[in-house]
């Protein structure tokens, strides 16, 4: 038993000790114990005015969001598991998940490793048994009644896992094609009338593509159409092809991917015929020569001329509007084996006639006529030599999207429906293109920005868009992942949502009951501009009408005065993320950074907002992938905490610390620099205290 003076009035108890009669029992709980845990008390008023408290419940009470203790800690900020919750994210508790495959966005965090920041910014210190719960439970609602921001949606991941926990959600991003993503995870679909939708979209389009991709015979249906550029030396004006090797695809049926005829298929340099010959042969014999396999005019980035020995670059060769050969064509045939054979002369012959039906068709199409913008950072389809969006696509691929944009434009659909469609035909953009390469080991297509950049393969792969069982990506597939992304959402999506295309630097937030919560990503400083890329679909869905609105405000990192830009303008966005939390709301991101200045710039933006950091540690973010970022590719982001400063003081972070938190976990140097470049800038503010805030 604990004995404690009698409080003149109301107790941490939530009860009135003065009401109370002498000698009386009464049931009222508390947070007490190291951990703020929440216990059933029984408090009895003694003769001499001393309370008894007694335990009669010795399991803690579960913290809906919004009743902790005022400003204690968050398990967020205090022990978070990061290397558990890591292992969780890796392997996926409901991968693959559908609700977030009805669309490509860039750098999605795993919806995992959210969930579990939500759910420990709700509990107390040391309550990691309720956390893991909690996490396990697909039903759980702790977040019922509370609200969440995010006012850097990109894929919206963030509110998608909000809404799942049963909270309220608004969220805004510059970008309109980000919004519209996020609009559809988060909002009901009527899946049958969707899907009746899509069943005439599907058949307005077949007799086009019937014409634009006919099979040889009735026993196969085309699939992939692979193609090399004939470029031309700027050095002697000779003419070649531009190839890495000879091989289009290799004994692939080890791997999980397709049954095919023959092991390997490679092509013939001279008169481009297609040979499948056994795996383990290291040359091909054709037209009375034996060419080495593995040889070709392209390495290290740079094509070779065979005749004067220059090397040249894609900018210099300007590769991307060279003309392009017809070298295979991949069939699915009646037995179910693939086969990639060499074109027939109508197949190579239908180049010249989809030119002519384009020119014919072109004004009954809806395309993507602009020019690229000057202001993108990212300049690669000018340096490769593409001159427009429209340039990036075949002129078959220009038909039959033109087509189903402009049907999808006319028709009088709901705003729902037409959206629904829109971002199905726009998905599938991404495997329809010229910048489509061929997984030879896997015998898939690659879709462009499966490095997140753009890139242009040596050779490119036309898909059938309408193949009726095969191939990534096609305008079936799209359309079954849009359906599939509703179909099995639950009812969490009937819960309150509000997304808008907005600056949050500048917009004003809503004013109606503050929030739990902001949880967010904001772009990584001088790390890929996704805005930028995303302009390759939205550049389709702006000439169709389908598009909610215009990029509505200007980038973090402009190029020039980058810090204090980037920290002005981010920071704005944090000071109004921190003016609409409630009391014991808390601010939460992930960021990344490979330099100094990149870290600075975060801090300076906390700074900026009248922010402390409560909390930093490293968190499991993606697998590495080639041109997320620079140098150092990304594996692990840094998880911000953070509340007013006029009610939380700065930490400081040990990047040592963290770095022993996930055991015999092989962790990358390259990380743990990172790392130690964050708790640098974050301890810093511990040495200037009281000076004077400079931006520069």
């Amino acid at each position: 038993m604990i004995a404690m003076r009698r409080p003149m009035a109301q107790s941490s108890f939530g009860t009135s000790l003065d009401k109370m009669s002498r000698g009386t029992d009464t049931v009222a709980s508390t947070l007490v114990g190291q951990g703020n845990e929440r216990y059933a008390m029984t408090l009895r008023v003694q003769d001499d005015a001393t309370v008894r408290v007694a335990p009669v419940d010795v399991t803690p009470i579960p913290h809906p969001v919004g009743e902790r203790p005022l400003h204690a800690p968050t398990l967020l900020e205090s022990d978070f598991p990061v290397s558990a919750v890591g292992q969780k994210a890796r392997h996926g508790r409901r991968r693959p998940d559908p609700v977030y495959g009805a669309h490509k966005w860039w750098a999605r965090r795993p919806p995992e490793s959210i969930r579990a920041l939500l759910i420990a910014a709700s509990l107390p210190a040391g309550a990691e048994e309720e956390f893991w719960r909690r996490f396990d439970d697909d039903a759980d609602l702790s977040y019922a009644d509370a609200r969440v921001a995010d006012p850097f949606l990109g894929g919206g991941t963030s509110l998608v896992e909000a809404q799942r926990l049963g909270a309220a959600v608004y969220g805004m991003d510059v970008d309109p094609l980000a919004a519209m993503i996020s609009e559809h995870e988060l909002t009901h679909l009527d899946t049958a009338e969707f899907t009746a939708a899509a069943d005439q979209l599907i058949a307005h389009l077949t007799p086009l593509v019937e014409q634009l991709y006919p099979p040889r015979d009735e026993t196969e249906e085309p699939l992939h159409y692979f193609y090399l550029r004939e470029v031309e030396c700027p050095s002697c004006a000779t003419d070649g092809l531009l190839y890495k090797s000879l091989v289009l695809a290799r004994d692939v049926g080890k791997n999980g991917g397709v049954v095919r005829g023959g092991d390997l298929a490679a092509f013939c340099p001279a008169c481009h015929g297609v040979q499948q010959i056994p795996a383990a042969r290291k040359q091909l014999d054709c037209c009375g020569r034996r060419f080495k396999l593995a040889s070709g005019s392209y390495d290290l980035g740079k094509y070779t001329c065979s005749a004067c020995g220059q090397s040249s670059t894609h900018e210099q060769l300007k590769t991307g509007m060279r003309r392009r050969i017809l070298i295979a064509v991949e069939v699915t045939r009646n037995d179910q084996h693939r086969l990639i054979r060499t074109p027939t002369e109508a197949e190579s012959d239908q180049l010249w006639e989809d030119d002519a039906r384009l020119a014919d068709q072109y004004n009954k199409l809806v395309l993507p006529d602009a020019p690229f913008q000057t202001a993108l950072r990212n300049h690669k389809p000018g340096v490769y030599g593409f001159e427009s969006f429209a340039s990036l696509f075949s002129p078959r691929q220009l038909l039959v999207f033109g087509s189903a944009f402009r049907w999808l434009s006319d028709q009088a659909f709901s705003v729902r429906i037409r959206s629904a469609l829109a971002l199905a035909v726009s998905n599938a953009l991404a495997s329809n293109n010229l910048l489509c390469a061929y997984a030879t080991d896997y015998g898939r297509l690659a879709p462009l920005f499966s490095v997140r950049d753009y890139s242009l393969p040596v050779l490119s792969v036309e898909l059938n868009p309408l193949h009726a069982t095969a191939g990534r990506g096609t305008l079936r597939a799209t359309i079954r992942r849009v359906a599939a992304s509703k179909g099995a959402t639950g009812d969490h999506d009937t819960r309150d949502s509000s997304v808008q295309v907005a600056d949050a630097t500048t917009t004003a937030w809503p004013d109606a009951g503050g929030f739990d919560v902001v949880m967010t990503d904001p772009p990584y400083f001088d790390y890929i501009a996704y805005s930028d890329l995303s302009q390759f679909f939205r550049a389709w869905l702006d000439a169709a009408g389908l598009s909610p609105a215009k990029i509505s405000g200007d980038p973090l990192y402009e190029g020039r005065d980058s810090r204090a830009t980037f920290a002005t303008r981010l920071g704005a966005t944090f000071k109004n993320a921190a003016d609409r939390l409630k009391p014991n709301g808390v601010l939460v991101f992930t960021y990344h950074a490979t330099t100094a200045e990149g870290w600075q710039a975060a801090v300076d933006a906390i700074r900026r907002a009248g922010l402390s950091v409560t909390e930093a540690f490293p968190l499991w973010a993606d697998a590495k992938s080639p041109g997320h970022g620079h140098a150092g590719n990304i594996e692990f982001d840094v998880v911000f905490c953070c509340r007013p400063a006029t009610v939380s003081g700065w930490t400081t972070v040990s990047a040592d610390k963290w770095a022993k938190r996930f055991g015999d976990e092989k962790i990358a140097d390259t990380e743990v620099a990172a790392w130690r470049q964050a708790c640098e800038q974050i301890n810093a503010v511990h040495v200037d205290d009281g000076a004077r805030y400079d931006p520069r």
